[in-house]
């Protein structure tokens, strides 16, 4: 964990305990004046309520705007604000250890005392995150009472002052041992999430080609998919023409290598993995960084394109297959060779009029026989496929697209699109 980034956390956390603190501070506040109100002069206690109600506005909003901008100021200016502000308190709250106290009334002082050492040691548990502000609290806040019961002189507040400075000694003991556990307990916090998030990471990447996997597309990108055929609107003929619906497209594609088994064969293992990776390159370079590229199992891949649209879909599909077909792969021999590839795609939703009749993983099976149409008709082809025009999707219609896609062609269902 950086130094800027631990900064970045003990600040938002002192900020985020600001509106208890401030709870605290005017319970305590309002006890003190009522607890003395017959005690110290009107004319010295007021004034000293109204500090503290000026603070505590000072205080909220500094924590509003930090809520809202936090990031407008520099972690460090921000953190500077904050002590700043508690040095102030401390000076108001110091300020009701020395109030003149009539000496025979050493009850009151010693309440006053009490209530200090109470809200230093509460501080402990506030700002043992960062002891720059425990110390801004603390000496102003508890050191000026207790100077002034030896400067009383009296054996009573001698011996006050002295168990003030020894409780005092232990706060600070206390608080670096707090300080340290409180640190490495924040580093320990961050480091078991980013363990949390690359063991997440690792186990939605394909180990040997580094393109995502199933389980990315299960628990990732089956979710946004959902939610994009629940979102879409299906639009109706009009006299002239359909209603324009601007619905979102994705395109879905199943990429297979063709007679990849030969490579393993002729040439090992080794090779075939040095053509799986360089494959996985090609689709990397021709997506954009918001596509998803996912290693579908062997030598086939699920390209996802976000937020296209359907003419794309087909200049997309030619272009990968030409930059495939010219690609020189190299084994590990160093040997050269030229491989092709296969092709099926479907815009998704896969119908604009019925949206929620298929769902992601119905239009990536039908995208799925539409590859081994291609393959089944000379390979090195994409053959993309639509719904035909005018086709009322009901029950019947949708399960023969989806698991007779030979009957859905012969029953005009579909249509197909070839590029080769």
């Amino acid at each position: 964990m950086s130094t800027e980034s631990l900064e970045s956390e003990v600040t938002s956390f002192l900020y985020k305990i600001i509106p208890a603190t401030i709870i605290s501070l005017l319970i305590n506040s309002l006890i003190i004046t009522i607890v003395l109100w017959r005690v110290i002069s009107h004319k010295i206690l007021l004034p000293w309520l109204c500090l503290i109600f000026m603070f505590v506005i000072f205080r909220s909003i500094s924590f509003l705007l930090y809520k809202k901008w936090p990031l407008i100021i520099k972690t460090r200016t921000w953190s500077y604000l904050f002590i700043g502000l508690t040095v102030l308190v401390g000076v108001i709250f110091g300020a009701a250890g020395v109030f003149p106290f009539p000496k025979e009334q050493f009850e009151y002082q010693v309440f006053v005392y009490f209530a200090l050492g109470g809200m230093t040691a509460g501080s402990l548990g506030s700002f043992s995150i960062n002891k720059k502000a425990f110390f801004a609290y603390s000496i102003p806040g508890f050191i000026p009472g207790t100077v002034n019961f030896f400067l009383i002189g009296d054996t009573k507040y001698l011996a006050m002052g002295v168990m003030g400075i020894l409780f005092y000694i232990i706060m600070i003991i206390t608080l670096f041992r707090m300080h340290s556990l409180t640190i490495n307990s924040m580093k320990l916090s961050k480091e078991n999430i980013n363990l949390a998030a690359s063991l997440k990471e690792i186990s939605l990447t394909d180990s040997m080609t580094g393109l995502r996997n199933r389980r990315f597309f299960n628990d990732v990108l089956k979710p946004e998919t959902n939610n994009l055929i629940s979102q879409s609107l299906p639009y109706s003929p009009t006299k002239n023409r359909r209603k324009n619906v601007q619905n979102p497209i994705y395109g879905i594609f199943i990429v297979d290598i063709d007679h990849f088994k030969n490579v393993n064969d002729t040439f090992g293992h080794n090779s075939g993995d040095m053509v799986l990776k360089k494959f996985s390159n090609i689709l990397i370079e021709i997506v954009r960084f918001d596509d998803i590229v996912i290693r579908w199992g062997g030598e086939e891949f699920l390209v996802i394109l976000r937020r296209t649209n359907k003419n794309f879909l087909y200049l997309f599909s030619e272009r990968l297959r030409k930059k495939v077909e010219s690609t020189k792969f190299v084994l590990e021999n160093g040997e050269q060779i030229t491989k092709t590839c296969s092709i099926g795609f479907v815009p998704f939703p896969f119908s604009s009029e019925f949206p929620r009749e298929f769902n992601c993983e119905q239009a990536i099976t039908i995208a799925d026989h539409a590859l081994y149409y291609a393959k089944n008709h000379g390979r090195n082809m994409a053959v993309g496929v639509s719904i035909k025009e005018n086709i009322k999707i009901d029950e019947t219609v949708a399960k023969t697209i989806i698991n007779s896609f030979d009957k859905a062609i012969s029953e005009n269902y579909i249509e197909l699109h070839y590029t080769n």
